[in-house]
């Protein structure tokens, strides 16, 4: 048996041919790159970017500060009139109500107080919106340089309470005036309005000379 095998394993037709060698390339797949640090990024000055991102910061901060300066000191538009002061008196007259008017000056620190302390103050924004018409001007402003002179004033910032009817300035503050000031001075004007204060004051008579005039040109 032994030897039939032997014969068996050494016989060339029951030999398997060996497999052939077969080579293969793949194509499409991408090559694994490696890559060597930058010379650049090796001596990079870090110094140089600290304080380079500390002039940022800065810059930033104060771009914020300004913000919130001109936030803190900007003028009261909700509760201005915006128009001229000829339609502002027409528009006061109308709804019956005193105008309160306010001349600034950008160059002078009080009227930033004004907006920032005084207009800003809910209770003093509150009696205005229920009892006046409220506007402010510049007074280096065609409108400004109008009723500066018509009301002869000669600083700034001025507030001044106008009779809309007539025109007629019943009350005048100049510089910076607080809020409780400011509240006190204007509470006589809340209890009624310019056409029942007409209507309250009692009635001129015509004087004498008036009388013997009108009768000698009848």
């Amino acid at each position: 048996l032994e030897d039939g095998m032997l014969q068996g394993l050494g016989d060339d037709d029951d030999v398997r041919a060996p497999l052939p060698v077969r080579r293969e390339t793949l194509y499409g797949d991408t090559p694994m790159i490696v890559t060597r640090p930058n010379a650049t990024v090796a001596f990079r000055n870090f110094e140089e970017e600290a304080r380079q991102s500390a002039w940022d910061s800065e810059q930033n901060a104060t771009s914020s500060s300004r913000d919130n300066l001109a936030s803190l000191y900007r003028p009261p538009f909700d509760l201005m009139f915006n128009g001229p002061f000829d339609k502002a008196k027409l528009e006061a007259s109308s709804l019956d109500k005193w105008l309160l008017i306010n001349l600034q000056s950008t160059e002078e620190f009080s009227s930033h107080m004004l907006n920032r302390d005084t207009w800003a103050n809910e209770a003093v924004a509150q009696t205005i919106r229920s009892n006046f018409i409220f506007w402010q001007v510049y007074q280096d402003t065609g409108e400004g340089r109008k009723v500066c002179t018509y009301y002869h004033l000669v600083s700034v910032p001025a507030i001044l309470l106008i009779d809309p009817i007539t025109g007629q300035k019943m009350r005048g503050w100049s510089g910076m005036v607080y809020p409780d000031s400011l509240l006190e001075d204007l509470m006589p004007y809340l209890e009624k309005g310019p056409k029942e204060h007409h209507a309250a004051q009692p009635q001129k008579r015509p004087r004498k000379v008036d009388q013997e005039t009108s009768m000698v040109r009848q």
